[in-house]
């Protein structure tokens, strides 16, 4: 059943029995957010999106811009994709009588976008470029990138369900639009799997 569907029962005993016996509530209590592999991708390959697949899968996230008891929505794409980057640069290294300059040099950052099409482009775009700029000054580099969170885009019908549900509980005056996030999170492997 969906978030409005189940909102809409009369909640007593025998209905919940009803609606347990007609749908199934999974809870993911997930470990590793932080460090790739990320706790989702570990989830999935562990089989928790399996027996039964769920039909929808709902993730709550803190914004600590949005005021406490309010509900941010937000339809569509909602947090961009983050890869690791490495790059490390190989040159000639010397020194003069105070500065000592290295033979190598290591880059480390992340890369985030709202566009996997353009992610996918980009990515190969930073490799030429950083290893053209190297070899033009007689050095090479290594460019490493660990894919990261891919973009975490909500369902707009399943937004909306719980839009409608939220604006009748904690009510309208507590529901607020967000923008998109340049944060990632790793939810976003589940809306692979399912609507999230």
């Amino acid at each position: 059943m969906l978030l409005n569907e189940i909102k809409r029962q009369p909640i007593a005993g025998t209905d919940v029995m009803a609606i347990l016996k007609g749908g199934m509530i999974k809870l993911l209590f997930q470990p590793g957010e932080e460090i790739l592999p990320v706790g989702a991708t570990l989830m999935i390959n562990e089989g928790a999106m399996n027996n039964p697949k769920p039909e929808a899968i709902f993730g709550q996230y803190v914004i600590n811009a949005i005021e406490s008891g309010k509900i941010g929505i937000q339809k569509g794409k909602m947090m961009a994709s983050m890869d690791e980057l490495r790059v490390i640069v190989h040159g000639k290294g010397g020194h003069g009588a105070v500065n000592v300059i290295p033979d190598q040099v290591t880059l480390e950052g992340t890369f985030r976008t709202l566009d996997e099409i353009w992610r996918s482009d980009a990515h190969e775009r930073m490799i030429k470029m950083a290893c053209v700029i190297a070899e033009s000054m007689g050095g090479h580099c290594d460019f490493k990138i660990d894919h990261g969170y891919p973009v975490l885009v909500n369902d707009p019908k399943l937004t909306g369900y719980v839009e409608a549900f939220s604006r009748e509980y904690p009510g309208d005056e507590n529901v607020v639009e967000v923008d998109f996030q340049i944060a990632a999170e790793d939810f976003a492997y589940y809306g692979q799997v399912t609507k999230a």
